[in-house]
């Protein structure tokens, strides 16, 4: 439902502390990182939105998003 909070989170089967990879949630379609993690083995957050719809999918990857090691399927939120 519209104003609904959605809570995303990607875990890894590692951590990513001490590598030079971030663990990040962002947008395939428009490459936005909504979550950029450095340490642990999970990262997300909640969203609330209204009126549209978001793709989130998940990578293992260095900060700018290159050099991915690992990237999940896409999933999609509609908030209507």
């Amino acid at each position: 439902a519209n104003g609904e909070r959605v809570n995303i989170v990607a875990t890894s089967n590692r951590p990513v502390t001490s590598t030079p990879y971030y663990i990040q949630v962002y947008n395939p379609d428009s490459g936005f990182i909504h979550w950029s993690c450095k340490n642990g083995s999970s990262c997300g957050g909640g969203a609330r939105r209204e009126n549209v719809t978001v793709v989130y999918q998940a990578r293992i990857s260095n900060a700018a998003g290159g050099d991915v090691q690992a990237q999940s399927e896409r999933r999609t939120v509609t908030w209507q």
